[in-house]
């Protein structure tokens, strides 16, 4: 049985690919999987999963989204996405309320692994899990990058996000 395309790719989340995220660690370029959507390839998945973090933390800075359903809603870009929601409920055991805090590391894991495995398929996911330690250390690298970020925007402004992200374009980790 072939891996869909979201472990294969070591993005669990599925995520297409934005000018954001060519300066995430690990990014490998990304591929036209459907019509329309070019996912991300990262060279290991706990960097997926940092690039998904960084998205959850892009919801609650940019557009105040911080709830399960605000952030299945954002996902879903305008689609219906009831299905997903009741999926993640359901597997997560978070309410669509629930607040997700990007320094809770036991509803993050929660929320990634009911969202990484409607993306995989949860047969295909049951059976390759994203094992605990690697989504711990694909927070760490997300809270590490959003750092950095942040430090760059302090002592650069808009000049020192632009620079940042024209040097991520050029760089692999």
């Amino acid at each position: 049985m072939t891996l869909p395309v979201s472990l294969r790719f070591c993005n669990p989340g599925a995520i297409n690919d934005a000018v954001w995220m060519r300066s995430m660690p690990g990014y490998r370029g990304a591929q036209e999987t459907t019509p329309g959507n070019r996912t991300v390839r990262f060279d290991r998945m706990e960097h997926g999963v940092a690039a998904w973090w960084m998205l959850l933390r892009r919801y609650r800075t940019i557009k105040n989204i911080t709830s399960v359903g605000g952030i299945i809603s954002a996902w879903g870009g305008g689609q219906d996405y009831s299905q997903y929601l009741d999926f993640v409920e359901k597997r997560s055991r978070l309410r669509r309320t629930t607040e997700v805090s990007l320094e809770n590391d036991r509803v993050l894991r929660l929320m990634a692994d009911a969202m990484f495995a409607y993306e995989a398929g949860v047969a295909a996911y049951n059976a390759n899990q994203v094992p605990s330690d690697t989504m711990l250390r694909g927070f760490a690298i997300g809270r590490r990058q959003a750092g950095a970020v942040l430090e760059i925007a302090t002592r650069g402004g808009l000049f020192g996000i632009l620079l940042a992200a024209i040097r991520g374009l050029f760089q692999r980790s």
